[in-house]
């Protein structure tokens, strides 16, 4: 039934939900239900939240994965990258673009600052990463042949272009220009002035821009059309990084 198509995405909205609210906390947003409500109340969430597609699951995995590398970072553990290793092969049999919030996580290792594990964070995360890919391999050999038949019988037109970045502005959470520039510029404002850190400001700058980079690059490469729900990942970011300029902002001006 229609119910029982949509109950999965439905669940995951919930699970991603609960991740975001501990993704703020680790934080230390001062108030966490910020992002919560920020999150659930995204249109393009809610959306695909309510349609029976693997989108809502993708995104809730990439969330969950994005607390499995926070939790490596701690202590990088063979058994900790094990569950990270397992939340990568899960979004990559869900929705493939998923593994782009993995890649963030590796160059944000290749370029932040020396941590004081970091060789064995590189050794932990990246073998999970690669043994991840590898999984994935026997379907990708596999499928991808049907894939490239799905798309030329289709006819797809590849429409990255001058316009591409017009379309993921206007896409980017559902709620049109208005929508997206409110949430940019809340965002901007928490960069700049809540994460003042390099590695932290660094680690959610990645988060944002590998999901969008790879995405287009995938469609160029494949001759696919430019979607927002590839882009989907960003809401997780996007909602952390408004509560948090909104943190700022009421601290700055309480009125």
């Amino acid at each position: 039934s229609a119910f029982s198509g949509r109950l999965p995405s439905a669940i995951f909205s919930v699970l991603g939900a609960v991740g975001i609210l501990l993704l703020a906390r680790r934080f230390a947003l001062r108030w966490p239900v910020l992002a919560l409500a920020a999150f659930c109340l995204f249109p393009l969430q809610f959306r695909y939240a309510l349609e029976a597609r693997p989108y809502s699951q993708a995104l809730a995995i990439s969330i969950w994965m994005t607390l499995a590398f926070l939790w490596l970072r701690e202590r990088p553990t063979w058994t900790r990258s094990f569950l990270y290793w397992t939340c990568i092969v899960a979004g990559l049999y869900t929705q493939p673009y998923s593994v782009f919030v993995a890649m963030a996580h590796f160059a944000w290792l290749l370029l932040a600052p020396n941590h004081l594990n970091r060789k064995k964070l590189l050794w932990t995360s990246g073998a999970a990463l690669s043994l991840a890919i590898s999984a994935f391999s026997p379907w990708y050999f596999y499928a991808h042949r049907f894939w490239r038949e799905s798309i030329e019988t289709s006819h797809f037109q590849a429409t990255v272009d001058i316009k591409t970045p017009l379309l993921i502005l206007r896409e980017l959470i559902g709620a049109g220009y208005p929508g997206a520039l409110l949430v940019l510029a809340a965002a901007w404002i928490a960069l700049a002035m809540k994460f003042r850190s390099r590695p932290d400001r660094l680690f959610w700058i990645l988060q944002l821009a590998c999901p969008v980079f790879f995405a287009l690059l995938a469609d160029e490469v494949f001759g696919y059309f430019v979607a927002i729900r590839q882009m989907i990942f960003l809401l997780a970011p996007l909602a952390i990084l408004f509560a948090a300029g909104l943190e700022v902002l009421l601290d700055r001006w309480p009125i």
